[in-house]
């Protein structure tokens, strides 16, 4: 288990995280600024409860979701594909500590 209070991550925003991750689902404005490492961005389009979380948020992407997913506009937008590629070969992925508190599984870059 590693040292972030991911609990203060709001619900709503867990789940857009799961959206985006498991099912390719594009986030709203706040979420593609984070995913991007667009955080001015994301400041300005923070609710109350995720101005507070950002730094839960952006620990969570670093520690416990697929590289592929993150970091850049390029790998948002070819994360769709890569995970349809993901599924097709029957790789999976677990979503940290909001499932059972399991470590994540990794799976080949290529």
């Amino acid at each position: 288990m590693d040292k972030f209070d991911y609990s203060l991550i709001p619900e709503h925003t867990r789940d857009g995280l799961r959206r985006w991750v498991f099912e390719g689902v594009p986030p709203g404005g706040f979420l593609t600024a984070m995913l991007t490492n667009d955080l001015q961005g994301a400041v300005g389009k923070a609710d109350l409860e995720n101005i507070k979380a950002i730094p839960q948020i952006a620990m969570f992407l670093y520690n416990r979701t697929p590289a592929q997913c993150f970091g850049t506009r390029e790998k948002m937008d070819a994360w769709p594909a890569e995970l349809e590629r993901i599924k097709e070969n029957g790789w999976t992925f677990t979503f940290g500590p909001f499932d059972d508190d399991a470590a994540p599984e990794h799976f080949p870059a290529d």
